[in-house]
Parts: C-alpha cells; sequence; structure tokens
C-alpha cells in the first residue's frame, strides 16, 4: 500500500531522468553546430580566392560596415598612426601601389592595385605611396555602431545598417575575384552581411542564393548584402570585387575597447624634506631659542644624517647614536 504522497515521490526521478537527457541532447545539439560552423569551408568559390583574413572581436554589441576612401601619401610624408580606432577590417589597394609598415610587428608589405591586407584595431601602422604622388585607398571596416559615421577627414563611401554581434573572437575574410562580361562569381556568407566593394568595372549582384533583387554597383562603390551572393560581371573590360565576410567564431573574446590616447607624462615633484628632531639642535655657540639671529645645525653634525644623502625611512625622528660608536661610511 503507498503511502500519500507516495506515487508523486517514485515519479520524480523518472521527471529528473528526463531533464537531464534534454539537457544532453541539446548540448550536443550546439556543439555539432558549432563544430560545423568552425570546419565550414572557405567562403571562397570557383576562381575567387581570400586574399586577407584576420581574427577580431566586435567593437561593440553593435556593429556596421563602413567603407571610407582614403588619401595615402608619399614616403617622405607618412607617419605612424594608430588605424582603425573604432574596429577591424582591410585595407584594399585601389591606386597605385602602397607600402605597409606594422610598427609592432615590424612586417613591411608591398600591396599593388587590387591586393589588401588586414587591419587589427589600434593597429600602429604606417602607410606609404611607393610612387611620387599621393594616392587613392579603400578600408573596409566593422566598427561600433555609433562611430560609422566618423572619419574625419576622409570620404566615408557607404555604411550598412547596425546589426548585433555576440561576443567572440571571429574570422573575418576578404574575398576577392575578377571576371569578365555576363560571368558569375558565387560568394557563399554565413549568417552576418556581407560588404562588397568595386574595384574596377561594373556589377551586379543579387544575394539570398542569387534570388534577390539585382543591384548594380560601378567601381568605388560599395553595398551590404545577406545571405549567398552571385556576382555578374557587366563590363567589356572585366570587373574586380572584393567582399568582406564574417566567419565562424571560435569563442571567448570579448567586446574590444577603442586604445585610448596616451598621456604626456607630468613631471614628478621631488618629495618634500621631512623636518628632524636633529635640525632643532643648535650647534655650539648658537641663540638662545627664539632669537632671530638663530642658527640650525649644518647637515651631518650632532650625529644626524645629511638629509639629502640619507632620506629618512619612517616618520620618526632619528637620533644620534652614542658619541663613542658615532662613525659613517
Amino acid at each position: 500500500m503507498l503511502k500519500p504522497g507516495g506515487f508523486a515521490h517514485a515519479a520524480q526521478p523518472s521527471i529528473a531522468l528526463i531533464g537531464a537527457i534534454c539537457a544532453i541532447m541539446t548540448f550536443g545539439t550546439l556543439v555539432r553546430a558549432q563544430d560545423t560552423d568552425l570546419t565550414s569551408p572557405s567562403p571562397a568559390e570557383g576562381h575567387a580566392q581570400v586574399v586577407a583574413q584576420g581574427m577580431a572581436a566586435p567593437a561593440a554589441d553593435r556593429v556596421a560596415w563602413r567603407a571610407v576612401e582614403r588619401t595615402i601619401p608619399i614616403r617622405r610624408d607618412a607617419v605612424p598612426s594608430n588605424r582603425f580606432a573604432d574596429g577591424a577590417g582591410f585595407l584594399v589597394a585601389t591606386g597605385g601601389p602602397l607600402f605597409v609598415t606594422d610598427q609592432k610587428t615590424k612586417v613591411r608589405l608591398r600591396l599593388a592595385k587590387g591586393e589588401a591586407t588586414f587591419v587589427p584595431q589600434g593597429g600602429n601602422q604606417t602607410w606609404a605611396s611607393l610612387s611620387d604622388k599621393k594616392t587613392k585607398a579603400a578600408t573596409l571596416e566593422l566598427v561600433a555602431r555609433d562611430q560609422v559615421n566618423e572619419v574625419e577627414s576622409e570620404k566615408l563611401i557607404d555604411h550598412s545598417r547596425s546589426f548585433a554581434m555576440p561576443q567572440g573572437d571571429y574570422d573575418l575574410d576578404l574575398v576577392r575575384d575578377s571576371i569578365g562580361r555576363n560571368e558569375i562569381s558565387e560568394v557563399a556568407n554565413g549568417e552576418f552581411p556581407l560588404y562588397l566593394f568595386v574595384i574596377e568595372g561594373n556589377l551586379e549582384v543579387r544575394d539570398n542564393g542569387g534570388k534577390g533583387e539585382r543591384v548594380r554597383l560601378s567601381a568605388g562603390e560599395a553595398a551590404p548584402f545577406a545571405g549567398d551572393i552571385a556576382v555578374r560581371g557587366r563590363s567589356d573590360d572585366g570587373a574586380t570585387f572584393v567582399a568582406g565576410i564574417i566567419g565562424p567564431t571560435i569563442g571567448g573574446g570579448s567586446v574590444a575597447s577603442s586604445p585610448a590616447a596616451t598621456a604626456e607624462p607630468s613631471p614628478t615633484a621631488p618629495p618634500a624634506r621631512r623636518a628632524s628632531s636633529c635640525s632643532s639642535r643648535a650647534s655650539p655657540g648658537a641663540a638662545p631659542p627664539g632669537s632671530a639671529s638663530r642658527r640650525l645645525a649644518a647637515p651631518g653634525s650632532q650625529g644626524c644624517p645629511n638629509p639629502s644623502r640619507f632620506p629618512p625611512l619612517s616618520a620618526r625622528p632619528c637620533s644620534a647614536p652614542p658619541r663613542s660608536t658615532r662613525r659613517w661610511s
């Protein structure tokens, strides 16, 4: 005969067991999904190639893509600078060849037209034109939403709408392809928008696996797209484009912080000399206390160390050692 409530007690282990099984199945599904994401193939298909890549954490909870046209000075005028304070991205040579020097790693690169390199957030780099004149370059940057329009004296080409990115270290890839007229290039994308920039020629782009609306782009223009895209060449002389793609995350990481400017160090004031009880001792023949002509004992007299040579280690007043044992090295 069951005791009152006995059936309920007997059912509790079964409920707990079912809950544990569900938790294990859910965890297994998440792990398999992550493994599949991390082992996914390159986003470049056909003769498209990944020409630059790097790992970066989102600069904020909500970020956006942007394209910026930048003026690159000649080598004589080029100076190191903290690049991409608001995110990470890519430097693309769109005019003459560039000379890039990373001041931290000392890596040096030459970028011909159409070549690119990954630039981490706050990377201290020197960008210079290898010709005898200034040249142009473009940057594709993944930046914090509230900084998307902050480009100082450079030209903002375009930017995407903002979107949420969970914390983590993400694989950023830059895919490049050159296609002839009516030739189609397909680029695989992940869950976040990709950002396409045209280096040369005219293109027609359709997103959502090639089923979206047609978007025409010309050299120097950029636009965001969702899902896999199909790019068709629309120039007799061919067209070249690059696409910034956010790949899988390896986990960890956190929202990246913008590097703060280093404050100029201020001079340190010399420590104030601490009064010693020894200094209150008058030298032989001194005037009585309270007299205007009263003189203090010279440093080192009366068995007290010179304060400029031997600063006191504590607030206790020094005391002169017995005369028979007083000696200084």
